[in-house]
């Protein structure tokens, strides 16, 4: 079952193919922030990938997959003063 916590699992492994399923099973679950207004890219790009071994490619395949489904990767979880906390900062 599609969930918060079964979507950060599966971003934090980078499984591409069940974060699609279930945002498929969830639609609503793309509109998650965090508290501080981090979303899925945020986590995404949060992972690093070469602590926990995974390919980076795949990453840049998730990123893609969130952004197909409409998730900005520009959007800021945060201002301070003319700085914004993007998924990429």
């Amino acid at each position: 079952m599609a969930s918060k916590t079964s979507l950060t699992d599966k971003i934090k492994r980078m499984k591409v193919d069940g974060v699609a399923n279930d945002l498929h099973e969830a639609l609503d679950l793309i509109t998650y922030t965090d508290p501080h207004g981090s979303n899925w890219p945020h986590l995404t790009c949060s992972i690093d990938v070469h602590k926990r071994r995974i390919d980076p490619a795949l990453s840049v395949s998730m990123a893609d997959l969130l952004r197909e489904q409409g998730l900005p990767i520009d959007q800021p979880a945060f201002l301070e003063g003319s700085w914004e906390a993007t998924p990429l900062w």
